[in-house]
């Protein structure tokens, strides 16, 4: 799909009916991509300016200059003194204030920008309404006050997918943590100087086309057009990842792109002529395995070294142990004095080993179950007859039927700012987990096919929930 046709289908959509609009439709929905624009462009203008004063505090430039203005100013009498001093007071205000209160400030824009995003989309519950199925089973993001390292995989139905899910694991993460406010962050940031434990919030990674990126990153888009759709994202880039950003929830796609009429009647062509014995699939796309596999490997890698540490700490522990017991028993002996140097110094060693070994474990901890979300979009439509793609005359309801949809970006922000809650958006979300300890072992070919069996099963609760479904 080009980049014209992206724009026009899932950024703009066909349904979108512009020219009904009032000038009072306009005005609300240019204020509410103001509010979001506003927020972006401060993230990205607080992000150049702080890479620009990294880049121009560890050039050659300002260590030569610094070199030539000391030597200058240190020939001069009485005044050349403070001068150096008044040179190196504003380097180190650059250098350990401004620098990380400008880090802390791009932030609070990025989580402004979030908090603006979900408000806009999602606030009015009569206009876009989210239901969860009766069998959605319960997130579990946290531990202990921590963040668990959790892989999190859904169909893709809209573009919109990405702010429903952060939408959902923002909720569940609000909801572990507290309440938060944009005023709250303000004061943390202004007062406290401490914004760090609100930046779970930002810990809601995507992963695909060979990256792994957040909401406000924007360069995404370079990779989907230099790169194929399968590009295949490392597992040391993953690992990478992780070592930098500590506990993190990692959602990915596997359909890779949005279901459409169109991309739904090409597969099932290609079905026909080309895959007489692959599985059809008419309410999902079939499952791309690249992204899953190499992902899934590199949780086992983490899982297995965080296995191998704390067998390694138990160690560690029963030696400290047992040091201690020798080293008190040496003290009541005459020959105490020498041999207890020896024993404290493995003592201190042994400490050391222990904190570092505990501070890894601390580092990426992997959530006992993956979440498998599945996400339809519907809008009521008021009809003689219904229609069904995939099996002909459908059912209708008292003159209404439930009708899969996929909105766009402006459709869904439009239904949700709009006054009038007549033909609300309602989406269905399932949410289902599995046991990690189950899957993590799993070589790719049987990975493989456990995400193709889990794609028949959505196809299925896609059809069921359709047909279960009843308007009063």
């Amino acid at each position: 799909m080009s980049i014209l046709s992206f724009v026009r289908t899932h950024i703009v959509g066909h349904n979108l009916h512009i020219t009904e609009w009032q000038y009072v439709d306009w005005l609300v929905i240019i204020l509410s991509i103001t509010k979001i624009t506003i927020f972006l462009l401060l993230y990205l203008l607080t992000q150049l300016l702080h890479v620009v004063l990294v880049t121009f505090v560890d050039s050659k430039l300002v260590l030569t200059y610094r070199k030539i203005y000391v030597n200058f100013w240190d020939a001069m009498p009485i005044c050349g003194e403070y001068k150096i001093k008044l040179f190196d007071n504003i380097f180190k205000f650059v250098v350990c204030i401004l620098i990380p209160r400008m880090q802390d400030l791009s932030t609070v824009w990025e989580l402004f920008f979030n908090l603006t995003v979900v408000e806009q989309f999602f606030q009015n519950k009569e206009n876009v309404q989210i239901m969860f199925t009766e069998q959605s089973e319960e997130l579990k993001l946290v531990d202990h006050n921590m963040l668990l390292t959790t892989l999190i995989m859904s169909n893709h139905r809209s573009v919109n997918d990405y702010l429903l899910i952060y939408y959902i694991l923002h909720h569940k993460l609000i909801s572990e943590k507290g309440k938060l406010s944009k005023m709250n962050i303000l004061i943390e940031f202004w007062y406290d100087n401490d914004i760090s434990k609100y930046e779970y919030l930002l810990q809601v990674n995507f992963i695909g086309w060979g990256s792994i990126y957040r909401m406000i990153q924007l360069n995404i888009m370079k990779e989907i057009i230099i790169r194929d759709e399968n590009y295949k994202i490392s597992h040391k880039d993953i690992i990478k990842f992780f070592n930098q950003n500590g506990n993190s929830l990692a959602v990915i796609f596997p359909e890779v792109n949005i279901l459409t009429t169109e991309l739904s009647m090409i597969q099932g062509k290609i079905n026909q002529d080309y895959s007489p014995f692959v599985s059809r699939f008419y309410n999902v796309l079939y499952p791309r395995f690249n992204t899953l596999t190499e992902v899934m490997r590199t949780l086992k890698l983490l899982q297995n070294n965080n296995d191998k540490v704390t067998k390694r700490s138990i160690f560690y522990c029963k030696r400290l142990f047992d040091i201690s017991d020798i080293l008190s028993q040496k003290i009541e002996t005459k020959f105490g004095t020498s041999e207890q140097s020896s024993e404290t110094n493995m003592l201190a060693t042994t400490n050391n080993e222990i904190s570092t070994h505990s501070e890894i474990i601390k580092n990426v901890v992997i959530n006992q179950y993956i979440y498998d979300f599945t996400i339809i979009y519907y809008k009521i439509r008021h009809t003689d007859c219904g229609h069904d793609h995939n099996n002909g005359d459908m059912k209708v309801n008292r003159g209404v039927q439930l009708e899969q949809i996929v909105p766009s970006l402006l459709e869904l922000l439009y239904d949700n700012i709009k006054s009038s809650p007549d033909d609300p958006t309602i989406i269905m979300v399932d949410i289902k987990k599995h046991d990690s300890r189950n899957l993590l072992p799993m070589r790719a070919k049987k990975l493989e096919k456990w995400l193709e069996l889990r794609w028949l099963h959505k196809e299925e609760l896609i059809k069921q929930n359709s047909e279960n479904i009843r308007i009063r």
